[in-house]
């Protein structure tokens, strides 16, 4: 049996390739690969039920191919204002593969306009913003109404944990960010069971959740 697995056009693909066996006799082999196909047909009709797609090629020398197809599911929206483009191509990879999805801005006065239409579940925010820094972003965004509850990251390369905490910031991540830690705060923070009030550093010791 050959699996492999990618997206394609923003559907998940599962190919599934099984080889004849090789070591049985030409009817055992024909039987065998009529019982797969039977099984492959009742798992289609399962597939079917849940919302996906299984498509079965007709068996041949080369054995039976199966491909399932999944609907990508509904990902969680993030926004990170962050004006270095690669910080920004970076959070997109990381991100990628999971619940999350990047909204990215190098322009802190996009926030706002940004959260308004997204409606992110976390805001990163870098200090080092031009026009508007990190701090005063902090600040215009805890005071609004629309981003008031939303969980606010600062991610930054200066050492100023205890400010960012005091501003207002749910958690403090020090760059260079990491994957893991990017996830663990995003996961601690977009959690039904989190509390508004609590403030954390991701620094050291990032909370554990689910991915």
């Amino acid at each position: 049996v050959q699996i492999a697995a990618g997206y394609v056009d923003d559907a998940l693909c599962l190919a599934v390739h099984v080889w004849p066996a090789a070591t049985t006799g030409e009817a055992n082999a024909a039987a065998e690969d009529a019982d797969v196909e039977d099984n492959l047909h009742m798992a289609q009709e399962l597939v079917g039920l849940m919302g996906g797609r299984l498509t079965l090629g007709e068996p041949d020398a080369d054995g039976l191919l199966a491909q399932l197809w999944l609907s990508p599911a509904e990902q969680t929206p993030v926004l990170a204002v962050d004006d270095n483009a690669d910080t920004l191509k970076l959070y997109e990879r990381y991100l990628s593969g999971s619940q999350y999805h990047l909204i990215g801005t190098p322009d802190p006065r996009q926030a706002l306009p940004l959260a308004r239409q997204f409606d992110p579940a976390a805001i990163l925010i870098d200090v080092m913003l031009p026009d508007m820094d990190g701090w005063e972003l902090l600040g215009r965004l805890r005071e609004n109404p629309l981003t008031a509850d939303v969980p606010l990251i600062v991610c930054t390369i200066l050492p100023q944990e205890q400010l960012a905490l005091a501003l207002g910031a749910a958690a403090f991540i020090r760059k260079p960010v990491t994957r893991e830690t990017l996830l663990a705060a995003l996961d601690r923070w977009t959690s039904e069971a989190s509390l508004p009030s609590e403030t954390s550093s991701a620094t050291d010791s990032p909370a554990p959740g689910p991915r």
